[in-house]
């Protein structure tokens, strides 16, 4: 498991002829926050605005150093991607609350847990409202939430299935 933080800043460089693509400097996640789309490389212009993204399948290589795109990869505009009003970027889920179906506060996004096909596979706390297994991770599964919130209202997870999966979510010390 990776957390989308140790992602940013890798360059991207295209497999055909080594030209630098951007460097990754967030993610744009499905509606439903279950994976990785694209990844987001910043904006450009001055009076029309571009969002330069790059769709994650047309990453061939995730390395240590650097990601390799395939060889007919091209930064475009987010505008131009049909149907990605819906996507979310990592930076705007942290520092979402997360609450019990009862609004009890488990604690807020701090950062998202990927595998290694891009696949959201739980959320590290910045805060936990919370005692017991929670508290020692940290990390809560994907699997755990009910509701995703949006900016005002909180998600929404089930605290028992958080705990029971918390042991196996434990970073190495």
């Amino acid at each position: 498991m990776q957390l989308a933080k140790e992602l940013n800043k890798k360059p991207i460089y295209r497999i055909s002829d080594g030209a630098q693509l951007g460097e990754v400097k967030d993610f744009y996640l499905d509606p439903g926050l279950t994976q990785m789309i694209a990844v987001f490389l910043g904006k450009e212009g001055v009076f029309t605005r571009k969002t330069l993204v790059l769709p994650l399948r047309d990453i061939q290589l995730r390395g240590i150093d650097c990601w390799l795109a395939s060889a007919q990869a091209a930064p475009f505009d987010l505008k131009d991607w049909e149907g990605s009003d819906g996507f979310l970027l990592v930076e705007d889920v942290r520092g979402r609350a997360i609450h019990t179906a009862h609004q009890t506060p488990i604690g807020t996004v701090k950062d998202l847990l990927f595998d290694e096909q891009g696949v959201v596979v739980g959320l590290e706390l910045a805060k936990v409202h919370v005692q017991g297994p929670l508290a020692t991770s940290k990390r809560i599964p994907r699997s755990a939430l009910h509701s995703l919130g949006d900016k005002k209202n909180p998600m929404i997870a089930d605290l028992q299935a958080a705990e029971a999966a918390a042991g196996a979510m434990t970073p190495p010390e």
